[in-house]
């Protein structure tokens, strides 16, 4: 079932008296409690008015609802914008919405029916538990395996030599659906290729075996056999991707205020332009600037690209470097080819990882990642479609307060995705 993306709505629609459009508080009314109301008027789920927290959930001509649960009546002048006014609460509408999100099919008619009869004031909790049910049954564990393939763009058994494409996104599911960090998608160091069983909606830990060490999927053999390529760019864009909800192609891979020193006029990345390969002597050459300055996305990548560069095509990991220079006779790549000799790598400008531990360990500190995280539940959750593939951005003021409860959760993405569901903006139509 589709739906508006409630959440985003006031950071999306025209304000009235001058609003900031990306700030959803410039949008509520104010009400006479600690919160506030986001709408007025019109045909609720039922007649009872209320204040301060709690608010009101009435209807038509039901009295002044305020607070946090408000909405039912007049709600103090409204937002401005009429499509958002005439939104009214309705927790049947949003289990129908919530539980093809997390079953994959309508409720019943008798979760329907219990939940219409359950009176007005207890309807919040009685939906709350029922969103809770619904967590526990494999069919949500199905529904977070598909969403972690279509995320991660693969999916696929073991075949011809080539290793399993879904013990990635099976490991990304497992992580959400029991509740785990999911900063362990980039650090664990143990169990990092589970399996799943569909029909019984169960995981089963496994190791990884393709020579190195476990660390998240950063070391996920299915990952680097399915996104191999000359010099590792296609793994550096799967993780770019992954992690950062930011298309590769983007005209700077690492957006800064902080332009790097030595580089031509166009250059805005916050690298030193002297900190990768190039000139005439380089096999490849990274600081070409002839119409498109490559170093404005190369001088992040190639500090990422030697890190992966050591598996091979059959996401095994070699000693040497496994990924070919894209030159005539396509030799294997050197580290100079990226980077100078004595030049760190690393995840960003200042994040600096000399091993795929180290990278795991500032990818999981990142606050764009944990952005990423959240931004990519709440696009689930809103219909919105994967936010790389569609670019559906989200503001940041939209999702401030999710963000700050997901890193003081213990970046628990399970109860990130139970907050969306549960909030007010989630339950009006």
């Amino acid at each position: 079932m589709m739906r508006a993306p409630l959440l985003f709505a006031a950071a999306l629609a025209a304000a009235a008296g001058g609003c900031d459009r990306e700030n959803p508080n410039e949008l509520l009314t104010t009400g006479s409690g600690g919160n506030t109301a986001v709408n007025t008027g019109g045909g609720g789920e039922g007649g009872t008015a209320g204040s301060g927290a709690d608010g009101g959930q009435g209807g038509a001509g039901a009295s002044t609802g305020s607070g946090a649960q408000g909405g039912g009546g007049t709600g103090g002048g409204g937002s401005g914008d009429p499509n958002l006014d005439a939104r009214v609460l309705s927790y049947t509408e949003a289990l129908r919405s919530a539980s093809f999100k997390l079953v994959g099919n309508a409720p019943t008619v008798q979760e329907m029916m219990d939940l219409h009869n359950t009176p007005d004031a207890e309807k919040p909790a009685k939906y709350a538990s029922m969103i809770d049910e619904m967590m526990t049954r494999p069919a949500f564990a199905v529904r977070m395996v598909e969403f972690w393939k279509n995320a991660l763009r693969m999916g696929g058994a073991a075949a011809g030599g080539v290793p399993s494409r879904d013990t990635a996104p099976v490991f990304a599911a497992k992580i959400t659906v029991e509740g785990l960090p999911y900063t362990d998608l980039a650090t664990k160091t143990t169990m990092t290729c589970p399996t799943f069983d569909a029909a019984t909606g169960t995981f089963t830990d496994g190791e990884c075996s393709n020579g190195i060490a476990p660390v998240g999927i950063l070391t996920d053999p299915g990952v680097h056999a399915l996104y191999y390529g000359n010099m590792a760019f296609r793994r550096v864009r799967f993780f770019h991707e992954t992690f950062l909800c930011r298309k590769a192609n983007e005209p700077v891979a690492e957006p800064s205020a902080m332009v790097g020193p030595n580089g031509p006029a166009g250059y805005a990345s916050p690298w030193d332009w002297n900190s990768i390969t190039g000139g005439p002597a380089a096999r490849v050459d990274f600081h070409a600037s002839e119409g498109v300055i490559c170093a404005n996305c190369h001088a992040t990548w190639n500090h990422r690209a030697p890190l992966w560069a050591n598996f091979d095509e059959r996401g095994q990991y070699k000693p040497d470097i496994a990924v070919h220079a894209p030159i005539i006779d396509l030799p294997f790549a050197v580290r100079a080819d990226w980077i100078p000799d004595g030049e760190p790598t690393g995840w960003k400008f200042g994040m600096p990882a000399a091993d795929l531990t180290q990278l795991g360990a500032q990818i999981a500190a990142d606050p764009e990642v944990h952005s990423c995280a959240v931004s990519r539940m709440l696009n689930y959750a809103m219909s919105r479609g994967d936010i790389v593939e569609t670019g559906n951005k989200v503001s940041d003021k939209v999702i401030a307060q999710l963000v700050s409860d997901f890193t003081a959760n213990g970046y628990n993405l399970k109860a990130t995705l139970r907050s969306i569901l549960l909030h007010d903006d989630f339950v009006r139509f």
